[in-house]
């Protein structure tokens, strides 16, 4: 499937019946696609800022695939980010990041991460795991779980996510 240029680099289809290809900690995942998409997110923040919006404005953010690529963008992003939120997601090309120490600049950016318990596409205790790992790059990590909710969104984390925009947003005014 491809979006905007990009390839995805899995299927809900795939993901809803067999678990999501790649979606484990030993599992080889899509370098290439993941980062073209990446890349395409820097170009984008470059467009912003080059358009006068302050790097430190800028929050990265995604639900499953797209938090995937949120956080891998904004770890690998050579400026300074004012956040990064990643809902019912995970954090792809981990042994890429650790083996390379490709993030510098986003050291210490604040990240939130939100998931359901009961998230039948990207099972809880990954998105866990991956918090866990994403405090070797930030000691601003938090994750917020929802009982009971599935692979979407619930009004308890549109407000979390709410607060954590007009946080940064009134840090960096």
């Amino acid at each position: 499937v491809t979006m905007f240029g990009l390839k995805q680099w899995y299927q809900r289809r795939v993901a809803i019946t067999a678990g999501i290809v790649g979606l484990d900690l030993n599992s080889q995942e899509d370098h290439t696609n993941i980062t073209k998409s990446s890349e395409y997110i820097h170009t984008l923040i470059r467009q912003e800022i080059e358009s006068g919006i302050p790097s430190e404005n800028i929050i990265l953010g995604g639900f499953s695939q797209g938090g995937a690529i949120a956080l891998y963008a904004g770890l690998t992003a050579k400026m300074k980010l004012g956040g990064i939120i990643a809902m019912s997601s995970y954090l792809p090309l981990r042994n890429t990041l650790e083996a390379t120490g490709t993030v510098s600049e986003n050291r210490d950016v604040r990240i939130l991460m939100c998931h359901g318990t009961a998230d039948p596409v990207v099972d809880h205790s990954f998105g866990q795991a991956s918090s866990r790992l994403l405090r070797k790059y930030s000691t601003n990590v938090t994750f917020k779980t929802y009982p009971g909710l599935m692979h979407g969104a619930c009004p308890e984390e549109l407000t979390d996510i709410k607060k954590f925009i007009e946080e940064r947003v009134r840090e960096v005014s």
